[in-house]
């Protein structure tokens, strides 16, 4: 994938350090401040390119696509959740807290493991206000899976991406939304700061 920064901070278990900021984190600083920019000014599907890439080899912290893709003084806002999510744990961004015109929501679903004592992503979702190619998105997929083994199923208009040996087990696409379901035997617990 072509972009000017380095995903380490996807992988990177931040460390707690009393009185200061792990070291590591202030590295890797330029790197989500250049993610954030891509994510919020790039094409959809250079974004959704990304999202497959940033999951493709390994879990990764969801809560960089999450919290970058925010607006300012978000949390002002109130969004109602859609029944099926649950408000303790998932997180559903509208597009009044989304920082781009074209998203209609993001969506994490979340399963929290009481063993590890952490959550991890089941699933994440970008819904479109508007129509989109979906051929651009089938492009997207199949560019960040170069390598990886996937069965491509075609129903009406959707495509289903199933992956082999990937913490990514499906990617769904249509011309409003694109989903990623994330394997669970790939989850691995981040307990950093994040």
């Amino acid at each position: 994938m072509d972009i000017n920064f380095k995903l380490d901070f996807f992988y990177y278990d931040e460390l707690f350090v009393l009185d200061g900021i792990d070291p590591k984190t202030t590295e890797l600083k330029p790197h989500i401040d250049k993610f954030k920019s891509f994510i919020t000014t790039k094409p959809l599907d250079k974004v959704v390119e990304l999202l497959i890439f940033s999951y493709k080899e390994k879990y990764a912290q969801n809560h960089f696509w999450t919290m970058n893709l925010l607006i300012e003084d978000s949390y002002k806002i109130e969004d109602k959740y859609p029944s099926y999510l649950d408000e303790k744990t998932d997180i559903y961004l509208s597009s009044k807290k989304i920082n781009r015109i074209d998203f209609e929501h993001l969506i994490c679903k979340l399963k929290f493991d009481t063993d590890k004592g952490c959550c991890f992503s089941e699933y994440m979702e970008f819904s479109f206000k508007q129509q989109q190619n979906i051929n651009k998105f089938k492009e997207a997929v199949e560019k960040s899976l170069n390598g990886k083994q996937y069965q491509i199923i075609q129903s009406n208009d959707n495509l289903t991406f199933k992956v082999e040996n990937s913490p990514i087990a499906l990617v769904e696409i249509t011309g409003k939304k694109v989903k990623i379901t994330i394997n669970p035997d790939k989850w691995i617990a981040y307990y950093g700061l994040g």
